[in-house]
């Protein structure tokens, strides 16, 4: 006579099991609530990991934004954290040591100051608002939950283009990196190009 692996034998482990089922449940019911968070499940439909979006990825999902406008907004994010030297890690530094944007001594490399061209090039070809927009978004993400968070992004939205209605902002964000997308293709930067 064999004896089946998954199947619970006592009633105390036919309770344990169904209990662990309901909570599973109760987290997959609470977490696919929420439109910004993704939920990958394991084959026996545990859940694997779940990852909370970004307002970019939202819209992508939402096809509120075309792939070129979201690889734009991705690959500036990237030229602003090169800027910036947060992404620069701990490696060997090739410095500049005198250039117009930094003084000797600052630590200043030459692909932060090549970042810093492109993208005080890219910003300077979507307009005013458009530029303040990406920026804040930019900013507010690196800031972890802060405004350019997912759930946070409509405030940063209205603070900087002073629109209220959240219906639009969608539009507002999809304009300013649609605009981006155009200054990367004709530039030929990133992507997006």
């Amino acid at each position: 006579m064999t004896k089946r692996k998954n199947r619970p034998s006592t009633p105390d482990e036919v309770r344990a099991k169904m209990k662990a089922r309901a909570e599973l449940d109760s987290d997959l019911t609470r977490l696919g609530s929420q439109p910004d968070v993704e939920i990958e499940l394991e084959p026996n439909g545990t859940i694997r990991r779940t990852q909370r979006m970004d307002f970019a990825s939202l819209l992508l999902r939402r096809a509120a934004i075309s792939v070129a406008a979201f690889n734009a907004y991705r690959d500036t994010q990237e030229l602003h954290a090169t800027a910036s030297g947060a992404n620069m890690g701990g490696g060997s530094m090739d410095r500049v040591d005198s250039s117009t944007q930094g003084a000797p001594g600052q630590n200043i490399t030459q692909a932060m100051v090549d970042a810093r061209t492109r993208l005080d090039y890219l910003l300077g070809q979507i307009g005013t608002r458009n530029a303040r927009l990406i920026c804040a978004l930019i900013d507010g993400e690196q800031g972890g939950n802060g405004p350019g968070g997912c759930g946070q992004w409509h405030i940063t939205v209205e603070r900087v283009t002073g629109e209220k209605n959240e219906d639009t902002h969608a539009a507002l964000v999809r304009g300013a990196c649609e605009g981006l997308a155009e200054a990367f293709r004709v530039r030929g930067y990133g992507r997006a190009a």
